[in-house]
């Protein structure tokens, strides 16, 4: 599901949602079933933490919101041997978080004048000067970039024609079977796992489920 609707469930629901949620699906397939660069700790964090995280009221909060907003959350993700399929799931998440982000603005300057940038250049009163003018052409590419990728979102042909792109290209392994990987369980349900047992079958011989046998049959 996509992040906005797991956080705010309420929401009109657009054919945008259902493009995210095709790659959240990809995704989740990659990292259940294909080696990848992730660790079996990293995985199953994000399986279980990200992917189904818990619902308060009726929000999953902004696990999701959060992995698409931030521009580096898959740098260190591949998928073994399968350049075609890792450039297509990073190039899904890039176009489709674009959304989740907003649109950059002139007005941040103020925020950039107290920044270490400015700090470092203001020793320098040209330095300082071409910084500022870099910043502001820096905002200015952001602010196309944004754009671009907000228009690629106006119907589903940019979307589906990176896939049939990645389709066509060259390394893709002979052979891809599924092979589904390690996931573990969290110390905190292990450890409540473990005492709920011990505490349940107390109770129970304390009620006489169980059967005591006598000392002399001990």
């Amino acid at each position: 599901m996509a992040a906005d609707l797991v956080r705010q469930s309420n929401i009109a629901h657009t054919f945008v949602h259902d493009l995210e949620s095709a790659f959240w699906v990809l995704l989740w397939v990659a990292f259940a079933f294909m080696p990848n660069t992730w660790s079996d700790v990293d995985r199953s964090s994000f399986l279980r933490e990200t992917m189904s995280p818990r619902v308060y009221a009726t929000s999953g909060g902004r696990s999701k919101l959060f992995f698409m907003q931030a521009d580096h959350s898959m740098w260190d993700f591949h998928v073994d041997n399968n350049f075609p399929l890792t450039g297509l799931i990073k190039n899904l998440k890039r176009t489709l978080s674009i959304r989740h982000t907003p649109r950059p603005s002139p007005t941040l300057a103020p925020l950039w004048e107290d920044g270490p940038e400015a700090i470092l250049a203001e020793a320098d009163d040209d330095e300082f000067s071409n910084t500022a003018k870099e910043h502001s052409g820096l905002v200015d590419q952001m602010i196309r970039n944004h754009d671009m990728l907000m228009r690629c979102l106006n119907d589903h042909s940019v979307i589906l024609s990176m896939i049939q792109r990645s389709l066509r290209s060259p390394g893709w392994p002979s052979n891809d079977a599924a092979v589904p990987q390690a996931v573990i369980t969290c110390n905190e349900v292990l450890t409540s796992a473990r005492t709920g047992s011990k505490r349940s079958r107390s109770v129970a011989e304390d009620n006489g489920v169980f059967l005591r046998h006598s000392a002399a049959k001990r």
